[in-house]
């Protein structure tokens, strides 16, 4: 099983295309980012991985670190079906470069998936302390 869709990458801050087999599993999954370091407010770390599963591609991208206002997690699961791989977009002189990954983006000729959120949630660590 192979799968080839295109993602934005945060570094290069450009749309690659990616390339799954079925050696990229939940246990063992291909890693398209990673970082972390300290921040002018206390640190940070983010990590982004795509696997296959049999219902089609899943990522996720978990968020973590402190700022001046204390800890902070945030994790997202998405799963995008093998059919909807290439199923997003719509004419690009119908959309306006944000440079936001809004879900909708064709690039040329090459359109991106269309991702269903699975789980997602954030943790304000200190926000909880003071029962926000």
């Amino acid at each position: 099983m192979i799968a080839k869709f295109w993602v934005f990458h945060p570094v290069y801050e450009s749309w690659v295309m990616l390339r799954l087999t079925g050696k990229h599993t939940m246990e063992d999954p291909l890693i398209l980012h990673q970082r972390s370091g300290q921040t002018d407010e206390g640190h940070s770390s983010y990590m982004e991985a795509y696997w296959l599963e049999e219902d089609g591609v899943h990522s996720i991208t978990v968020e973590d670190g402190r700022d001046c206002d204390g800890r902070y997690h945030h994790h997202a699961e998405h799963v995008c079906s093998f059919d909807n791989l290439q199923a997003g977009g719509i004419p690009q002189e119908q959309v306006e470069p944000t440079g936001e990954d809004d879900g909708w983006r064709l690039m040329g000729d090459i359109k991106k998936p269309l991702w269903k959120e699975v789980n997602s949630e954030f943790n304000d660590y200190s926000a909880q302390a003071a029962n926000y």
